[in-house]
């Protein structure tokens, strides 16, 4: 994303300097929050100017730091307790979507312009020519007065360029919410923590759709529609780091041949054994013929030419 920040020296002397957690999630929403008048689409959801679709796990991941050589992450209790306060202050608004959660920056128009500045200078400047009573006068507002005017001021920025177009900075925004529509229109329904989960996916695959895609075709081809399978598709090509559309079809097609290659169950060294139940085996003896020996054949052709010899005799 492309553009500036521009801030007041108010910042310094605001409660919200001394919570490093809160100023970070605060400034990390507007300056990530849409800027364009028209807004944006993701996922069948508008975002407007001013808005910021992320969910809090995400918003974690994305705010990680490092302390003594090893990274941490805020806790997903900390980043809730502190849009809550951010809430309560009217910085900002939360709307619970299917995709996450939308954050409005409350006055958002005066973080992007110099008129605040223009105007506090215009008045610094005429309180400059005012008489010391009346400057006395002025600086005597209430505390509750006070406090808002530093909230205020506490920050306005500004993007310095104002042409910028939102193709390149919501590009994997459109890429994911595509991807969550090809999912439900083809698989099943899913429910806002699994289209975190799926985020975080996404966001591991390095935003390569493809890979998605072919996992969505698989779990389709075999009607194994539900979340659960993709996922257990996507544990096992990043378990052996496959990161392409190609290593996970051949992945898929030797582990299809090493399956029809194997010897079924029942004849398994260890594996189950198929057993015909008693009565069939007993029918099978019943219907069986019984095989004669050489024996019994002697003994019948003898037999057969007796009785031939008999029939001469009695018709000569």
């Amino acid at each position: 994303m492309s553009g500036a920040f521009l801030m007041s020296r108010e910042i310094f002397s605001h409660e919200i300097w001394n919570d490093v957690a809160k100023f970070r999630i605060f400034f990390y929403i507007v300056g990530n929050a849409v800027f364009s008048e028209r807004g944006v689409t993701k996922g069948g959801i508008h975002i407007g100017r001013g808005q910021y679709l992320r969910s809090y796990r995400n918003i974690r991941e994305d705010l990680l730091y490092v302390e003594k050589n090893a990274e941490k992450y805020y806790s997903l209790n900390t980043i809730k307790t502190k849009i809550d306060e951010l809430v309560k202050e009217g910085t900002l608004t939360t709307e619970e979507t299917r995709l996450g959660t939308l954050f409005t920056v409350v006055n958002y128009h005066k973080y992007q312009g110099f008129e605040t500045y223009k105007n506090d200078s215009s008045e610094q400047e005429q309180n400059s020519k005012r008489t010391p009573k009346e400057q006395q006068e002025n600086s005597n507002g209430t505390p509750t007065e006070q406090q808002q005017n530093n909230k205020n001021y506490v920050i306005n920025a500004i993007n310095v360029n104002q042409d910028i177009t939102t193709t390149a900075t919501t590009a994997v925004d459109r890429g994911f919410g595509n991807l969550v529509q090809t999912f439900e229109m083809n698989l099943c329904m899913l429910s806002p923590i699994q289209i975190d989960s799926l985020g975080k996916w996404f966001d591991d695959f390095e935003q390569n759709a493809g890979v998605f895609t072919t996992a969505i075709k698989i779990a389709a081809d075999r009607n194994r529609k539900n979340f659960g399978f993709v996922e257990y598709l996507l544990k096992e090509w990043s378990h052996h780091k496959l990161t392409t559309v190609e290593q996970i079809e051949s992945h898929e097609r030797n582990k299809f041949d090493k399956q029809r290659q194997q010897p079924r169950p029942y004849n398994r060294p260890g594996g189950k054994v198929e057993r015909l139940p008693e009565w069939f085996r007993n029918k099978q003896q019943e219907t069986q013929p019984e095989v004669e020996t050489e024996g019994d054949v002697e003994a019948r052709r003898r037999e057969l030419e007796e009785r031939l010899e008999n029939m001469r005799r009695e018709n000569a």
